[in-house]
């Protein structure tokens, strides 16, 4: 009778997760409180996400190893993720309800 929460998938768990919210504190901690950082803030959030989704397929194997287009439905989630977080981000009505800004091509960049 194996836990379902090992000890090494738990401290892989914490290290997910603080990988994540230290990446996002990072962007956040070089910005102001102004929509076009808040929406930086949620873009690298984003980001930091998709790709602890990639990076958590396998505990010995790196995502090149694997290959990016190994898992179908996790290549359509992502692309899908990141055209949802391009439209969020550009499309005027739902920067008012998402209380975001369009991001210069640096922004992107800084990404």
């Amino acid at each position: 009778s194996t836990p379902i929460l090992s000890r090494s998938l738990l401290v892989r768990t914490i290290l997910s997760a603080l990988y994540i919210v230290g990446g996002t504190l990072i962007i956040q901690r070089h910005s102001s409180l102004d929509e076009e950082d808040t929406s930086l803030t949620f873009v690298a959030f984003v980001l930091f996400s998709i790709s602890n989704a990639w990076s958590c397929r396998s505990s010995y194997r790196s995502v090149l190893q694997l290959g990016l287009t190994s898992n179908r439905f996790l290549l359509i989630s992502g692309v899908l993720s990141l055209v949802m977080l391009v439209v969020v981000i550009h499309v005027p009505w739902l920067q008012k309800i998402f209380q975001t800004r369009s991001l210069s091509l640096a922004s992107w960049l800084l990404l």
